[in-house]
């Protein structure tokens, strides 16, 4: 495991994870799941969020904010203790038959995807990201800053939150793989490896051209960088670069190599 960025709370200090399958990241910890189920993580721990050691036979985390959020193998959700209000989580307890799980991070939303293409969620009533709760037939799905998204199993997205820069604005895209959901764009990678964004007219000064990307299998995002892993495990970055240590941190990972796995 590598791990690069700012680490006053401990959470890159993960060279010593092994066999892990997927990573999760939140505001100051970082949580890994490992090949046999079981869940590591590291960093600040105020709201208990890297309270994971128990945990047994998960399939999925989530990290947002100082929540961790986990799926497991019988389609149960386990979450830490409180969300960023304080509030608990305890009724995800209550989900079953889940397939996929996400988080929205501002005002506390959590999205799970049924077997039967149904969305479970957790979020405040007039919250525009609810909305999410009528989609059907629903695949996977994503949570951003402000909003949720989701792909139907026909390869076509949905999404649901606050437009302010655009980012809901995904009708029209098909054959899509996944989705990487930011505060200001939605990033949809193709089943034929290409990669299409939505627009803000105010940050397209940014630099961010991902027309010639291909084989990419998975992206991520920041404010103002793109990183997209492609199927050889190299990794391509597109954006802004400054001196912000964080935005230079990123990118030093371009000349990582054999990746299959990247999260932020």
């Amino acid at each position: 495991m590598s791990a690069v960025g700012l680490n006053k709370d401990g959470q890159c200090n993960v060279g010593w994870w092994t066999d892990i399958r997927q990573v999760a990241v939140g505001s100051w910890h970082t949580v890994g799941l490992k090949k046999d189920g079981t869940v590591v993580a590291t960093g600040n721990n105020d709201a208990g969020q890297c309270d994971v050691e128990d945990w047994k036979n998960v399939k999925q985390i989530v990290a947002e904010g100082d929540t961790t959020v986990a799926l497991m193998e019988d389609g149960t959700v386990a979450a830490t203790r409180y969300n960023m209000s304080g509030e608990s989580w305890e009724s995800t307890r209550e989900w079953r038959d889940i397939e996929s799980i996400a988080m929205s991070l501002t005002g506390g939303v959590i999205i799970g995807a049924k077997k039967d293409g149904t969305i479970e969620m957790i979020g405040q009533a007039d919250d525009p990201r609810m909305e999410a709760r009528d989609w059907k037939d629903i695949d996977k799905v994503y949570g951003g800053f402000s909003n949720v998204a989701g792909i139907k199993r026909n390869g076509i997205p949905e999404a649901a939150g606050y437009n302010s820069f655009g980012e809901c604005n995904v009708i029209g895209w098909t054959d899509i793989s996944s989705l990487s959901v930011g505060g200001y764009w939605t990033i949809g990678v193709k089943e034929d490896g290409t990669v299409v964004r939505t627009r803000d007219e105010e940050r397209d000064r940014h630099n961010i051209d991902l027309s010639n990307w291909d084989h990419v299998v998975y992206a991520v995002q920041t404010d103002n960088i793109v990183i997209g892993l492609q199927e050889n495990g190299t990794l391509l970055i597109a954006g802004e670069q400054n001196d912000d240590i964080d935005n230079d941190a990123i990118w030093l990972a371009q000349d990582w190599k054999d990746i299959c796995g990247w999260t932020l």
